[in-house]
C-alpha cells in the first residue's frame, strides 16, 4: 500500500480498524472496531505514524508481519508428528546447552541473553523499624532503602523475558 493510500485509509477508517484489516491484522482490526480506535488514542497515534514514518519503514514492518504470519501458518500446518519432532530437537539442543553449562533462552535456545536487575522500590518493614526508632525521618530513609532485588532474564534474539 502506498503512503498516500495508507494515510487516507487511516484517517477515514482508522477508528474502525480499516488500516489493520487491509494489512491483514484482523485481530487488531477487530480490537479497533469494537473500541473505536482504542477510544481514539490508538487511531490518533496511527495517523501520526502514517504521516511521519517513511515508506521504507512501513514496507519493512509489513514484510516482517507477513513473515511472522507465514511462520505461524506453517507451524499450524505441520502435522502432530512433525511438531513433536521439532519439539524433541529443541529439547535435545536445550539439554546439550544445559550439560555444557551455557545459559540460553528457553524459547529460541539463543545464548544471547541479558540479566536485567531492578531494585524493589519501597521496604515497608524497614520503614516501620526506622519510624519506630528515629521518627518520620527514619521511616522515610527506611522505606527507600531496600536490599531486595527483582531481576529477570531477557533474550536479545527473540525478546522473551523469563525468571531464572
Amino acid at each position: 500500500m502506498t503512503k498516500r493510500a495508507r494515510i487516507v485509509v487511516t484517517v477515514f477508517l482508522g477508528w474502525a480498524g480499516g488500516h489493520h484489516f487491509i494489512d491483514g491484522r484482523t485481530g487488531m482490526g477487530l480490537l479497533y472496531f469494537f473500541t473505536f480506535g482504542l477510544l481514539g488514542i490508538g487511531w490518533f497515534i496511527d495517523i501520526i505514524k502514517a504521516l511521519i514514518l517513511p515508506q521504507e519503514t512501513m514496507d519493512k514492518q509489513d514484510a516482517y508481519r507477513k513473515e511472522i504470519s507465514e511462520y505461524r501458518r506453517n507451524m499450524k500446518q505441520l502435522k502432530a508428528a512433525e511438531r513433536a519432532e521439532v519439539m524433541q530437537q529443541s529439547m535435545i539442543k536445550s539439554n546439550e546447552l544445559k550439560a555444557q553449562g551455557v545459559a540460553h533462552c528457553p524459547k529460541c535456545k539463543s545464548t544471547s541473553i541479558q540479566y536485567v536487575e531492578r531494585r524493589k522500590k519501597l521496604s515497608v518493614g524497614r520503614a516501620v523499624v526506622g519510624g519506630t526508632l528515629l521518627g518520620p525521618l527514619g521511616a522515610t530513609v527506611g522505606a527507600v532503602t531496600s536490599n531486595k532485588h527483582k531481576g529477570y532474564i531477557k533474550c536479545l534474539n527473540c525478546g522473551n523475558t523469563y525468571k531464572n
